[in-house]
């Protein structure tokens, strides 16, 4: 089984849960730090940490406008954001989440669902609204 955890928000329980049985772990910078207990310098140093404390996680961390990064013990992947104006962030972080997982449960590599996702986070950005402003995958596909 293929276990995806976004832990939003984080709480003290939260971090008294075992983790090691998660296979993906998906979440933005202040969840990282949070989750992590260490201040560190830059996002790639929260996913170093956070792959060192969970080792069988496959870890993908979101930072807004400077993309994303995944990594696991084998590879290591940035995804850059597409540059749009934005109007509403609202939903822009659970549209990657969602567009991420989606991609992944059909077979996508991960370069692949990370691209995918950012594009759909890209276009959710520039629509006011939560569930409104999410794009059908068609959108998605005609805009990469």
């Amino acid at each position: 089984m293929t276990i995806f955890l976004n832990p939003s928000p984080i709480t003290e329980q939260l971090k008294e849960i075992d983790l090691s049985k998660i296979s993906y772990l998906v979440l933005n910078e202040i969840e990282a730090a949070d989750l992590s207990d260490v201040t560190a310098h830059n996002p790639q140093d929260y996913a170093d940490i956070l792959l060192e404390k969970y080792p069988s996680c496959h870890i993908l961390l979101t930072m807004g406008t400077a993309g994303s990064i995944y990594l696991d013990h084998q590879t290591h992947h940035a995804q850059s954001a597409f540059k749009v104006q934005a109007v509403d962030t609202t939903a822009a972080g659970d549209t990657y989440t969602g567009y991420f997982i989606a991609a992944i449960a059909r077979g996508a590599d991960v370069q692949a669902a990370m691209k995918e996702a950012s594009m759909a986070s890209a276009i959710s950005v520039t629509r006011n609204g939560a569930s409104t402003s999410i794009p059908e995958r068609k959108e998605v596909l005609e805009s990469l």
